[in-house]
Parts: C-alpha cells; sequence; structure tokens
C-alpha cells in the first residue's frame, strides 16, 4: 500500500469516526431530551395528585425530607409567613 493511499484511507477513518461521535452526542442529547419532557409531565401528573390529596386530607405543608435542596413538595398559601416575619424584622 502506498504512502498516499494509506494516508487516504487514514483520512476516510477519521473522517468516519468523527462522523460517529457526531451522530452519538446528538443522539445523547436527543434521549436527555425525551427524558426530560417525560419527566416534566410526569411529574406534573404526580404534583397534581399530590396536590389533591394534600388538600383533601387536609395537610397544610407536604416535605419529602430526602431532598437537600428543595424538601417542599406542597406547600398551602396560609403556611408562608414570609410576609410577616419580614414586617416584624422592619
Amino acid at each position: 500500500m502506498s504512502d498516499a493511499e494509506r494516508a487516504s484511507r487514514a483520512k476516510t477513518i477519521d473522517e468516519k469516526k468523527k462522523q460517529l461521535e457526531r451522530q452519538a452526542e446528538d443522539a445523547q442529547n436527543d434521549f436527555q431530551s425525551e427524558m426530560q419532557e417525560l419527566y416534566n409531565g410526569l411529574a406534573s401528573k404526580v404534583y397534581d395528585v399530590l396536590a389533591s390529596y394534600a388538600q383533601q386530607q387536609g395537610f397544610t405543608l407536604v416535605l419529602d425530607v430526602a431532598q437537600q435542596q428543595n424538601p417542599v413538595l406542597y406547600a398551602n398559601e396560609s403556611t408562608n409567613n414570609t410576609k410577616q416575619v419580614i414586617d416584624a424584622t422592619t
């Protein structure tokens, strides 16, 4: 095999490798987008059921103790005392 043919084949391999990597990245991004869409749809339905259940049971607050960032799953507006605390500090 001549040097020119070897270089040509190596270039072809590199181009195909780059194309495959781009396709894999596109597929991964599509997958993540679809998963996020499905999750958001499901989370919305779960929240609706949770809010309905909490209201029926007379709950004013539902917490997810496993969550560190935002443990509040449902809060009745009556539990929001932000304005009262701000007013008390001024």
